[in-house]
């Protein structure tokens, strides 16, 4: 048997025996509209939207059709988990349930999720072209093309507006400003997008003027990426001859241009960074290359050493083994001098092959420092330079400031211009030219006199002071 306070009792219609607490009503309120309505989705309008420091996002939601306004929660937990930025006047979609705020007896909705309305139909797009490009191989990593460690010029397809074009350019500038870059411009949004992006791209296969090329932009909502979801464009992306990396959105977006390029980058800066990745590890290459040669060098010096010492030892001991034959033929007649004779020889011919054999190591030492060499001012031509892509970037600076300034100029000029308007217009300016203003008891200006009327009392205001004066006539 289950018991229950008198002031924890469900309400019953029709039956009351003493007034019910405030907390009560409002509690049996929020279970009946949990009851009721249960998990539910709404979709509607974005009238308020605020974000606080603990993480959760308090916003209205309006309905389009009707005067209408639903209070909304998304607390922390759920708002990491967003997939875009909502704005005032997007419509969304949320699903959650209805609440009871019991504090100020206020209803509003707790949501659990947020997505823009109609994202689902293009989701279901998006999958279905995935599917059908993947099935004709266009993703296939062996079809990839690898990207060139040292680019000498880098093509850019985006908007020339864009943050993305201005994120991958510092970075550009900031990694291996000596690389030239080529900006194909496109817009990246709209209607249009998909053609342009397809002109863009059709100008750097024809031109060929890219190593590799970069296709980027900002993140948004699967609405605003979804000219890059485009069958054309991927496609055409899959049969350009240059390298292509993909950095569109933010690291959790994805598009069908990032599935059909050779490499997807999470975001345009790091795309920017990814294709100049070789330029930044170029010194320690050369440093690696200049020790592996060094290192060579000494062990082929060694090699060649230790044959000389061989040829020494055999030269000694073949001496050594004359003195002795010389020593036991040395009572022997014509014998030791026909003896004497061939050691001679022999002897000759030692040092002969000992010089030969000398001449021949210097002349391969000679080789290998020539190829020492020619690697070293290989290594040096690859070197950047520096100070001419310093003269181009103070340039590039002077040129800014000089546009800098004269906006500036332009801009106070226009401002100079709607002061002297705006001075003209003045009401103080028109009293002191001798004009006076008429005011009626209320202090309404007086514009019309058919709003006057005889013996009515109005207030007439000059540069300086006011006087009060009686209407006498009133003529039309």
């Amino acid at each position: 048997m289950i018991s229950y306070s008198y002031s924890e009792l469900p309400l019953q219609r029709g039956i009351q025996q003493a007034p019910y607490d405030v907390a009560v009503v409002l509690r049996n309120v929020k279970a009946e509209l949990l009851r009721c309505w249960g998990d539910i989705s709404v979709q509607g309008e974005l009238r308020s939207f605020k974000a606080y420091p603990s993480g959760h996002i308090y916003f209205d939601l309006r309905d389009r059709k009707e005067d209408a306004l639903l209070s909304c929660v998304l607390f922390r937990r759920d708002a990491q988990r967003l997939a875009f930025s909502p704005k005032i006047g997007d419509l969304v979609e949320i699903r959650g349930n209805l609440n009871v705020y019991e504090p100020r007896g206020q209803l509003n909705f707790i949501a659990r999720t947020m997505k823009p309305a109609g994202a689902g139909d293009l989701f279901a797009q998006f999958l279905a072209l995935k599917e059908k490009l993947a099935a004709q191989g266009l993703f296939d990593q062996e079809r990839k093309k690898e990207i060139p460690l040292y680019p000498c010029v880098i093509g850019i397809v985006t908007s020339p507006e864009a943050a993305a074009l201005r994120d991958a350019l510092r970075t550009l500038a900031l990694k291996a400003p000596w690389v030239k870059v080529i900006l194909y411009p496109t817009s990246v949004q709209g209607e249009a997008a998909e053609g342009e992006i397809l002109e863009a791209l059709q100008q750097a296969c024809e031109r060929r003027e890219a190593d590799v090329l970069l296709i980027v932009r900002g993140g948004g909502s699967i609405a605003d990426l979804w000219c890059f979801n485009s069958e054309k464009i991927a496609l055409r992306l899959a049969d350009m001859p240059m390298p292509v990396i993909s950095g569109i959105g933010h690291e959790v977006d994805f598009t069908i241009a990032d599935f059909v390029s050779d490499v997807r980058a999470a975001t345009p800066t790091a795309a920017a960074a990814l294709v100049v990745d070789g330029w930044v590890h170029a010194a320690l290459r050369i440093r690696e290359l200049y020790d592996r040669q060094r290192v060579l060098m000494q062990r082929m010096l060694e090699v060649s050493r230790m044959r000389l010492s061989r040829g020494d030892r055999l030269r000694f001991a073949f001496r050594a083994l004359l003195s002795q034959a010389r020593a036991r033929l040395g009572n022997v007649g014509n014998f030791r001098r026909l003896a004497y004779a061939y050691l001679d020889r022999l002897a000759q011919q030692l040092d002969n092959l000992q010089e030969a054999n000398s001449r021949a190591m210097h002349q391969r030492l000679e080789v290998l420092q020539n190829r020492v060499q020619i690697s070293q001012a290989r290594l040096l031509a690859r070197k950047p330079n520096a100070a001419a892509q310093k003269m181009r970037l103070a340039h590039a600076q002077t040129m800014l400031s000089r546009a800098a300034l004269h906006q500036l100029y332009m801009k106070k000029e226009r401002l100079d211009s709607l002061n002297a308007r705006l001075q003209t217009l003045d009401v103080a300016s028109v009293l002191r030219r001798g004009y006076s203003l008429a005011l009626s008891a209320d202090g309404k200006p007086v514009a019309d006199a058919r709003a006057l009327t005889a013996g009515q009392e109005v207030r007439l205001v000059f540069s300086k002071g006011s006087a009060s004066a009686e209407i006498k006539q009133i003529k039309l």
